[in-house]
Formats: structure tokens, sequence, C-alpha cells
């Protein structure tokens, strides 16, 4: 495999940043949502499926970045 530049593990990084902040917002959105205590049992109910989901994303994207980062690490361009 080819080596990686500087540029490449930055903008790699920048990216599942971004990715980890997004997924973060929307999950606070909908654990916003679903505490606001709407009485539709049926709306609860999608709420707290998305919310599973949207967990589930920011878990991968929280995984993502940190494969990176140790990968950047390993190869002698530290994170910082």
């Amino acid at each position: 495999a080819k080596a990686r530049t500087s540029n490449t593990w930055k903008r790699l990084l920048d990216e599942a940043e971004r990715t980890v902040a997004r997924t973060t917002r929307e999950r606070d959105r909908l654990a916003a949502e679903l505490a606001s205590g709407t009485p539709d049992h049926v709306r609860l109910i999608e709420l707290s499926d998305a919310l599973a989901h949207s967990q589930r994303l920011v878990d991968e994207a929280e995984e993502r970045w940190l494969s990176l980062a140790a990968e950047a690490e390993a190869s002698g361009r530290p994170v910082v």
C-alpha cells in the first residue's frame, strides 16, 4: 500500500472529525426531541429507533477517527 502523506492524514482526520461532529449533533437533536415528551406513542417509537441508529453512526464515526489516528501515529505522523 502506498504511504499516506501528511496532507492526506490531515484530510482524512478532518473528515472523520466532521463526521463525528455531524452524527453527534443529530444524535443529540433526536435525544432532545425524545426527551421533550411527545404524547404520540408512534412518534416515540420512531424517535427511539432513530436515536439507536444515530448512536450506532456516532460509534462508527468515533471508531473510524480512532483507527485513523492510530494509523497516523504508527506511520510516524502523530495526531495533534
